[in-house]
């Protein structure tokens, strides 16, 4: 099958004869956060992959971070490939196998676990850039945040309810002090699909830049990518619970840059 992306925010799955390339789904959501388009893929990539990197910003809030340094990014590279899973085609979408030479230590690590209300496990674990890996079983758990580059006034953080399968990315209490741009960072909502579970349960990769946030949820079946403004020394994080969380395994390590030598 050939896979069309509409500027990397959707795609139609179809075949090309080398002239006419016809469609034989209806639009797919690429990316469920809001801040990815322009996608390129690379033509020649090693091992026959298909990988794409992004353009990781919005025209809405195309402004400075709050040291004024700079301003929006790419997105990581992304490995694609296409499964059909009964009678739907999905493309899914993780990091290149190279990201993780970005890991640096670990600065937490948990096999199974159950974490209830009131207690944070991650209370003393700190970081700028970093990347979590955590599995949670979706019949024995309630609504949790995960809260991503806490403090100093930020609190952003993700909220997932088995329940209703709802992802939300929370980010209004996470931006510089323009009434504006708090309008404009409104929280992102999209519900996870049951293709996206494993025997019950839901896989959680997200990576935390200085300005980004990115996710891939049930292995890559969910793709969601968005912007955020956390001051320079908000690097806190926290785990809650509206009641119980099992999870299977949590793992935190701090990441490098890919730009020049630490």
């Amino acid at each position: 099958k050939w896979v069309l992306s509409l500027g990397g925010r959707d795609y139609v799955v179809g075949s090309f004869d080398g002239k006419k390339f016809t469609g034989e789904t209806e639009k797919i959501v690429m990316d469920d956060g809001a801040d990815t388009y322009a996608g390129i893929t690379f033509a020649n990539a090693p091992d026959g992959r298909t990988i794409m990197i992004s353009w990781l910003n919005r025209w809405w809030y195309a402004k400075a971070t709050p040291d004024g340094a700079w301003n929006g990014s790419f997105s990581l590279p992304v490995e694609m490939k296409l499964y059909k899973i009964g009678d739907k085609y999905r493309l899914f979408q993780t990091p290149v196998k190279e990201a993780e030479t970005l890991r640096r230590e670990k600065l937490f690590s948990s096999g199974a676990a159950v974490y209830k209300a009131g207690e944070n496990p991650l209370e003393n674990v700190f970081a700028d850039t970093f990347e979590m890996l955590f599995t949670v079983d979706l019949s024995r758990s309630s609504a949790f945040e995960i809260g991503l580059r806490v403090g100093d006034g930020d609190r952003p953080f993700i909220r997932f309810a088995p329940e209703t399968m709802t992802f939300v990315f929370d980010r209004t209490a996470c931006a510089d002090e323009s009434d504006e741009l708090k309008i404009k960072f409104n929280p992102r909502e999209f519900t996870v699909e049951k293709e996206a579970t494993k025997d019950g349960k839901l896989s959680f990769r997200i990576l935390v830049d200085r300005s980004s946030v990115e996710a891939y949820i049930g292995g890559g079946y969910h793709y969601f990518v968005a912007r955020m403004q956390p001051r320079e020394k908000s690097r806190g994080m926290f785990v809650s619970a509206d009641d119980t969380v099992v999870s299977d395994g949590f793992e935190i390590y701090r990441l490098g840059t890919v730009w020049r030598d630490e």
